[in-house]
C-alpha cells in the first residue's frame, strides 16, 4: 500500500487534534474538580485501598489455577473413572 504526503499530514493533524481534545478535557475536569483535586494528594489514608487490586489479582490467579488443575486433572483421567 503506497502512503501520499497527504495520508502523512492527515494522521500528523488526526493525532494533534486528538491530543488538543485531551488538553482541553483535562482543563476542564481540573475546573469542575477544584481543590478537591489536592485534597486526594494529602490524604493520610491513602494506602488503604492502594494495593486493593494487587490482591484482588491474587486472589483471581489462585482460582484461575485451581479450575485449570481441575481440568487437567479431568483430562488425564479414563473414561471409565468419571
Amino acid at each position: 500500500m503506497e502512503y501520499t504526503f497527504l495520508d502523512f499530514l492527515t494522521l500528523i493533524g488526526s493525532v494533534g487534534l486528538f491530543l488538543y481534545g485531551m488538553k482541553v478535557m483535562s482543563e476542564g475536569l481540573q475546573k469542575v474538580a477544584g481543590d478537591g483535586a489536592d485534597l486526594i494528594d494529602t490524604n493520610a489514608n491513602w494506602i488503604d485501598g492502594h494495593y486493593a487490586g494487587i490482591f484482588e489479582w491474587d486472589s483471581s490467579a489462585s482460582k484461575f489455577g485451581a479450575a485449570l488443575e481441575e481440568i487437567m486433572n479431568d483430562d488425564n483421567r479414563q473414561d471409565g473413572e468419571r
